[in-house]
């Protein structure tokens, strides 16, 4: 049986959704039937659980000819070169969760298929359109995101305002100094930063708060704004350009990556809304919902079955 290998040579206390959805390929393909793996040397990474399996003792001297490796877009880092560059026979993938990161040395000096690339799929929407119109990629397959809807979920909620500063330090300083300078009046609502949490630590946090500060840049997708739709969160912010896959106004507020200010002043609508019981803050978490509703499990196991079923890979083969 062919081995398919989801390439994750980075440390383990890297903190990022694609690191987390190749394990989650991993857990399901293996669920269907097929012998996959992620190689990850420096092992699981802390911050989430997964049933996907490592692979130990994997090398370009271990490859076996029917071995099917899934890149990541980040061909350029040097770990990969062994693999990228290597002379034995196998299948490569590239499997894209954001078209900011595929410029580099190779691409667009070279191609993916003269780099050896059978194929190349991607996450979402905004990548598929990107890899197609600029690189030229014909017909990208799209396997979609799914959210635990068991792990987001909305808790006993406080009147809190949540922000994951990593991406937008700068502005999530701003947008917090310009919030209570200009409304003096919401100054008492605390911002609750998400740094280093596991999984488990973001999904309680979400849960328990009312409002999410979207910190989305230069995104693929951009999940934390759903998986905080998903724990009934109401989200104003940036939507990272990625975002405008499901970004409305009818289930947040949202902004490019220049309107400072006017993030601040949705955040206060936010929370003077919240406080008067408006109704359509009601309509807005609803609306929430029905985005995260649309990235479920059985749409990801039947995409992922159907690209590599197409592929010529079938579980047991």
């Amino acid at each position: 049986m062919s081995r398919i290998i989801y390439l994750c040579p980075f440390p383990a206390d890297v903190i990022t959704g694609g690191v987390k959805t190749a394990y989650r390929h991993v857990e399901l393909l293996v669920e269907m039937g097929y012998d996959a793996w992620v190689w990850q040397p420096a092992g699981h990474p802390f911050w989430f659980r997964s049933e996907g399996r490592l692979i130990d003792g994997f090398s370009e001297e271990t490859l076996r000819p029917d071995d099917v490796l899934v890149f990541p877009e980040v061909i350029g880092f040097p770990e990969f070169a062994p693999l990228l560059h290597t002379r034995r026979p196998c299948t490569k993938l590239l499997f894209c969760q954001n078209q900011y990161y595929v410029f580099n040395d190779l691409i667009p000096k070279t191609t993916y298929a003269q780099l050896g690339f059978r194929d190349v799929f991607c996450s979402c929407g905004p990548i598929k359109r990107m890899l197609e119109s600029v690189l030229g990629l014909k017909d990208v397959a799209l396997i979609p995101y799914d959210i635990d809807r068991e792990r987001f979920r909305p808790r006993a909620k406080r009147l809190q305002i949540a922000a994951i500063p990593r991406k937008m330090p700068r502005h999530a300083s701003m947008i917090a100094f310009m919030f209570k300078a200009k409304y003096p009046d919401t100054r008492h609502v605390p911002f609750v930063v998400i740094e280093n949490f596991t999984e488990d630590q973001l999904a309680e946090t979400l849960g328990a708060s009312d409002i999410l500060l979207s910190l989305s840049h230069f995104e693929g997708l951009g999940l934390i704004p759903i998986e905080a739709m998903a724990s009934g969160c109401l989200v104003a912010g940036y939507h990272g350009h990625g975002g405008l896959e499901y970004a409305r106004p009818e289930n947040g507020f949202w902004f490019g990556a220049d309107e400072h200010e006017s993030v601040a002043d949705a955040l206060h609508a936010l929370v003077k809304g919240i406080g008067a019981g408006e109704a359509w803050i009601d309509a807005m978490r609803e609306e929430g919902q029905k985005v995260a509703d649309r990235y479920n499990l059985p749409a990801t196991r039947q995409a992922l079955a159907a690209y590599y079923g197409c592929l010529g890979l079938h579980p047991g083969q």
